[in-house]
């Protein structure tokens, strides 16, 4: 809904609905001027270790930054095995990030959620943030002829917003595209309203038998996390700071 159309509901005594503003899905990421601080960051990987996926404070990830983890199974176990993911915040709240088994494989665990709704080691949830970058990543290692991570069925949805673009499906290879992301980027604070993204990853790979087996720690992963980052303003933006601009030199030469 246009702003002169709320305007003209608001003279006319109508009650005009609730409106955050604009989410830009799939945003160009050479658009992104600088990427400022963290809010969250959730985590799936495939590993014969710890941490299979994570909640945590920053992407840098030591034992202090994860509010909370879960085992979910050995590499082998997670080969194949199908997930629908969630990962969402809620005003006052706070954050969660889900995991729900849907087929393939045979994790040890088949369900995984974790939240993150209070202050953990001096860091609050509710930093103001403006962007979701997600990735996949399926980095070659040896011991394995590929290794490949899918998030595909991706949905954003957010309370009393307008969504702009549609958001595309990752398929990361290690023999052809390791890294694959993108960004949500919204031009106001995430934290202000309630908002999910959710879809479904699967992470598989194929063992060389020619060579020693190894951990994939790290090389194997999908990631999401919130952001506050500086973008390339819209021309339409750039106008009305030129008219702000303007009307101020104007007011100087009055007075």
């Amino acid at each position: 809904m246009r702003p002169s159309t709320i305007a003209a509901m608001a003279v006319a005594g109508l009650s005009a609905p609730a409106f955050a503003g604009t989410v830009n899905l799939d945003f160009d990421a050479d658009d992104i001027l600088s990427t400022n601080s963290q809010g969250a960051h959730a985590r799936y990987r495939v590993s014969n270790t710890n941490w299979d996926s994570i909640l945590a404070t920053t992407g840098n990830i030591t034992s202090s930054a994860i509010v909370e983890q879960r085992g979910i199974g050995n590499q082998n176990r997670l080969n194949g095995a199908r997930f629908g993911f969630r990962f969402e915040y809620s005003p006052g709240v706070g954050y969660s990030f889900t995991l729900d088994h849907l087929d393939g494989g045979d994790p040890s665990l088949a369900d995984a959620s974790m939240e993150w709704h209070d202050t953990h080691n001096a860091t609050d949830p509710h930093r103001s943030v403006n962007a979701i970058n997600f990735y996949a990543q399926a980095r070659q290692r040896s011991g394995y002829t590929l290794t490949e991570m899918s998030v595909t069925n991706l949905v954003f949805n957010a309370d009393a917003t307008t969504e702009v673009g549609s958001l595309r499906d990752l398929v990361s290879r290690s023999d052809s595209s390791p890294f694959e992301g993108q960004w949500i980027v919204a031009d106001f604070d995430l934290t202000t309203t309630a908002w999910k993204l959710f879809g479904e990853v699967v992470a598989t790979f194929e063992v060389d038998p020619n060579e020693r087996q190894r951990s994939l720690d790290e090389m194997l992963k999908f990631t999401i996390q919130t952001q506050q980052v500086e973008v390339v303003p819209t021309p339409g933006a750039m106008a009305l700071a030129g008219i702000a601009a303007l009307a101020a030199v104007r007011r100087r030469r009055r007075g």
